[in-house]
């Protein structure tokens, strides 16, 4: 119940919060705070593809997303490289439906020091 309601939460802050700029980590922040096991709810009917490193997160997790997409793929990834924790479940929250992510891949750009937390 409670993931239903962060998830809920998440996604209404995600709608309010795109024309200020603070639908990429405020909505995931919400939802961590008030479900702290967030992550582990999560279904996925798909791939996850996470990309870490120091450098050239951003470019290489795009450039996956927009092959899989070019090949006809239904892909959801962080493009605006949100890779912390709350960008990571803003991402999971707007492409879920009660929690159940439909789609052939996720492609995620993931922090180094936040995976541990993430997966």
């Amino acid at each position: 119940m409670r993931f239903l309601l962060a998830v809920w939460l998440g996604k209404l802050l995600a709608l309010l919060g795109r024309p200020f700029g603070k639908a990429t980590n405020l909505p995931g922040e919400w939802a961590l705070k008030l479900c702290p096991s967030l992550f582990s709810h999560f279904r996925f009917t798909g791939k996850v593809l996470a990309v870490t490193g120091s450098n050239g997160k951003t470019t290489t997790a795009n450039m996956m997303a927009d092959m899989l997409k070019y090949l006809g793929y239904r892909v959801v990834n962080n493009a605006k490289g949100s890779n912390l924790s709350s960008g990571v479940a803003t991402t999971l929250l707007c492409a879920s439906r009660r929690g159940v992510v439909n789609a052939d891949y996720v492609v995620l750009e993931v922090d180094e020091r936040y995976s541990r937390f993430i997966f």
